[in-house]
């Protein structure tokens, strides 16, 4: 290991190069950052991640809102070349030490009562509708039972690859109330869509932290053989896939746009305006004689100039497009929502990656 010394020198000198070249966009004198936006990995290879409605790399972490319950969702629809094809969306429950204590599936349709409920068991999806299976999660309700984190996993039940037919998807939605209230499929709560394709027979695509109420977004491919997969077969090498993955994630060793937001912000702006997820926000003011990387390293501590802008922000970081930017702004947002690309300049995720390649 290096000596603490060194590897903080090395650290100066890359941040440094960093922002010089973060400073090559417009001067702005407004920027927003949403803090939300740490938990999201930067991607910079992503060559094997499913089709999504919006695109998180491997690793990413969102917080989920108070007081809601979660839909899990996965529909598909049989092709000639598939044939039969019995898939299955399934919840593996774990305690803090990532001890099995339940199921929700086709062999358990409720588990706690309320506190996760399978629609039911559907074994084929003949066109033109195909069949849509559901599990909610009440939070509250499984925080109560003594269940950490909900693995979710979608299995093909007679070993089918999910690449033979003529669609298949899963994802995920956020409802107010009980999750059995309200309409089946409302798209307007829905949190994210992913494509189940290739010759896998089995997707875990996320993790949900019941404790700290966040999702850790996973998208990988577990190796099954056979058939009459049911999830409690797994829930060993499935507790060992996601405790393992969710730590590696954690540890900080690949960068987060929030980071890169930051590094943009600091080197383009004279304000910069960070909002939390309880909504309140702080502000930061280049100071006299404050440099790029003293200003940078402040953005996010304690240490606010307080007040509030004026003037529309130029450069918005958001993880939900709730802001209204100057005309001709730069803006980023993991859900666009109400940001119009005729009066802004959206960019993607890769945008603020490249942004920081040489010249």
């Amino acid at each position: 290991m290096l000596p603490s010394a060194v590897t903080r020198s090395v650290t100066e000198v890359l941040t440094a190069e960093v922002l010089r070249r973060a400073g090559r966009g417009a001067p702005v004198g407004v920027a927003v950052v949403d803090a939300a936006l740490d938990g999201v990995i930067a991607p910079f290879t992503e060559r094997t991640a499913s089709r999504a409605l919006v695109t998180l790399p491997r690793g990413s972490e969102l917080a989920l809102p108070d007081g809601r319950s979660l839909r899990l969702f996965l529909t598909w629809t049989e092709s000639e070349a598939s044939g039969r094809t019995d898939l299955d969306l399934s919840v593996a429950l774990f305690d803090a030490h990532w001890r099995h204590i339940g199921v929700c599936d086709y062999t358990h349709l409720r588990y706690a009562r309320q506190a996760a409920v399978h629609s039911g068991d559907l074994q084929s999806a003949p066109p033109p509708l195909g069949a849509t299976e559901f599990v909610d999660l009440d939070l509250d309700l499984l925080a109560d039972t003594g269940a950490r984190y909900a693995v979710a996993v979608v299995f093909s039940y007679n070993d089918v690859p999910f690449g033979e037919l003529a669609e298949a998807f899963a994802g995920l939605m956020l409802r107010d109330g009980p999750g059995g209230a309200g309409p089946l499929f409302d798209p307007r709560s829905v949190e994210q869509r992913f494509d189940l394709t290739g010759t896998s027979r089995a997707c875990v695509p996320l993790v949900v932290d019941v404790r700290h109420r966040t999702l850790h977004w996973l998208d990988v491919v577990k190796g099954v053989t056979g058939t009459h997969h049911a999830v409690w077969r797994h829930a060993d090498a499935l507790a060992t896939l996601a405790h393992r993955l969710t730590e590696l994630f954690a540890s900080g060793a690949r960068v987060r746009l929030g980071e890169l937001a930051v590094w943009q912000a600091a080197a383009r702006a004279r304000t910069v305006v960070v909002r939390h997820r309880d909504g309140s926000r702080d502000v930061y003011a280049r100071r006299d004689g404050e440099d790029v990387p003293g200003f940078a390293a402040r953005i996010g501590t304690p240490d606010a100039d307080g007040g509030e802008p004026a003037e529309a922000p130029g450069l918005v970081h958001l993880l939900r497009g709730d802001v209204q930017p100057a005309d001709g702004a730069e803006a980023y947002a993991l859900y666009p929502l109400a940001l119009d690309a005729a009066r802004v300049r959206l960019l993607a995720a890769p945008d603020l990656v490249t942004a920081l390649a040489p010249a």
